[in-house]
């Protein structure tokens, strides 16, 4: 699954990884999520509660205040190598623990006609520690700033461009 972004002005293409990424980076920098304006839905009937998400790509609208924070945020973050560096370090530590979590506690469950559910209903409480992982070397810092900077600097793009949806 992968999450588009875009307005009249522009649009960009995150894997589902990256776009968690960045979230947590604005966020690390001062972003402060306001809450996605819901979906229009076809039928209504099938609409399901909306909780104002950023993680689903159902075509909500993120607003002109919030997109122009979020840029704010990431603008902030790229002036601070050292500091994107360790934002995405820790974006990807809560991301493999979260996996981490995920696969030792998912009930896979096959259906009759061949389709598979995951239940999560019983996820337990306790935080699952990924394994200790070394810190990134200087080196492997400016990758990860000159990489993912990039990332960054696509969706300020549409950020700057005003309101957006993710789909």
């Amino acid at each position: 699954m992968t999450v588009d972004i875009g307005n009249e002005n522009t649009s960009a293409h995150f894997s589902n990884r990256g776009w968690f990424i960045l979230m947590s980076i604005a966020r690390q920098f001062g972003w402060n999520p306001q809450g996605t304006v819901e979906p229009y839905w076809e039928n209504e009937a099938d609409a399901p509660e909306w909780n104002g998400g950023y993680s689903s790509n159902d075509g909500q609208r993120v607003r002109r205040e919030d997109a122009a924070e979020l840029a704010g945020a990431l603008e902030r973050a790229l002036l601070d190598a050292d500091g994107f560096a360790q934002a995405w370090e820790e974006a990807t530590r809560s991301l493999r623990c979260l996996y981490a979590r995920l696969d030792a506690c998912a009930n896979v469950i096959r259906q009759e006609d061949g389709s598979v559910v995951v239940d999560f209903s019983d996820l337990p409480t306790t935080k699952v520690e990924p394994e200790t992982e070394k810190p990134l070397s200087p080196e492997e810092r400016v990758e990860v700033f000159l990489g993912w900077g990039s990332n960054a600097r696509e969706l300020i793009d549409v950020c700057r461009g005003g309101d957006f949806r993710i789909w």
